[in-house]
């Protein structure tokens, strides 16, 4: 799934179909609504790129209407104002990993 990503998603719109077909094959409402709040939310990155933060949220927000699990993608607006080194990377994947 990742090279496949890697390869052919070039845009946002792109990998939220993947996420949303993903999803769809199973059973359960909850997993359908989560994919569906991912998918809208994912379009997100464009305007959270381009420090465009109410539209981002707002994104994520109708998203996170459908399924909780969209609201993790707030976290990524204070990723913005940083500057990514490979300690931070590092630090970030433990500490999501901890969480």
């Amino acid at each position: 799934m990742y090279i496949f990503i890697e390869r052919y998603c070039k845009e946002n719109y792109c990998l939220s179909i993947l996420i949303f077909m993903a999803f769809i094959y199973y059973s359960f409402f909850s997993a359908i609504r989560q994919s569906m709040a991912l998918s809208i939310a994912i379009n997100s990155f464009g305007y959270i790129g381009d420090r465009k933060w109410i539209k981002a949220i707002l994104l994520i927000l109708l998203g996170g209407s459908f399924h909780y699990t969209a609201l993790v993608l707030l976290a990524f607006i204070p990723f913005t104002f940083t500057q990514w080194t490979k300690r931070k990377i590092i630090l970030a994947l433990l500490g999501s990993v901890a969480v």
